[in-house]
């Protein structure tokens, strides 16, 4: 494997690794996905998580999507580039306050991580007590919402900038 990294090294000629780290988190501990100043955020929180661990990084902190607040996650990856190896048995400190390492992989450094990604699941869970329709209706009102649609005008100033605010949705 050390054989592969210097060519891999060579070949880049870096020194960077990249490393995609697994997460899950509390959602309703957290007011924002992205670092906002005098906020608790999942990227603030997992950024004072490496530095607990002596992880430094280059620039910033990349992840496959964003959730809103007080959304929750069983697994969302967030991507950086160091130099130090990182591995997840070495790793001290994998949890903070509503914030939880569970594995990284080492890839390769300097990718545009969001553009890799190619579909992203979201699973919601209505509390049953207050479903009001039967299940036929249900699926015919899933079916409904179903499809490609343009969310530009649900998102914030930030998503309205970028480029595509079509999404292909499956309810």
């Amino acid at each position: 494997m050390e054989e592969i990294e210097k060519v891999i090294r060579n070949f880049e000629n870096t020194e960077y690794f990249g490393y995609i780290f697994y997460i899950e988190y509390d959602g309703k501990k957290f007011s924002s996905f992205d670092e906002n100043p005098n906020e608790k955020s999942i990227k603030s929180e997992f950024r004072k998580l490496l530095e607990k661990n002596g992880i430094n990084f280059f620039k910033g902190i990349q992840q496959a999507g964003r959730t809103d607040k007080d959304v929750s996650a069983k697994e969302n990856l967030l991507y950086i580039n160091s130099k130090h190896h990182i591995e997840f048995e070495k790793i001290k400190y994998k949890e903070i306050d509503g914030l939880k390492i569970l594995r990284i992989e080492k890839t390769l450094p300097f990718l545009e991580f969001p553009e890799m990604v190619k579909k992203r699941y979201y699973i919601y869970e209505y509390p049953e007590k207050l479903i009001k329709n039967d299940d036929k209706k249900i699926e015919l009102i899933c079916e409904k919402v179903s499809g490609k649609r343009d969310f530009y005008e649900f998102t914030s100033e930030k998503g309205k900038k970028l480029k595509n605010h079509i999404r292909e949705v499956f309810v």
